[in-house]
């Protein structure tokens, strides 16, 4: 299975959202919302 950057980013994120929720910030992290940043941010570095 091949990944794109996009996904692993996002994975990544997914990741450190379980980390957070261990500390009962999760609610605060909108985790969909830094995937889409993280998209628009790669494709400027393009």
């Amino acid at each position: 299975m091949n990944f794109t950057s996009d996904e692993i980013e996002a994975n990544t994120l997914y990741l450190h959202c379980l980390k957070l929720d261990k500390h009962k910030n999760f609610e605060r992290f909108d985790f969909r919302k830094e995937i889409f940043y993280a998209k628009t941010r790669n494709r400027h570095k393009e």
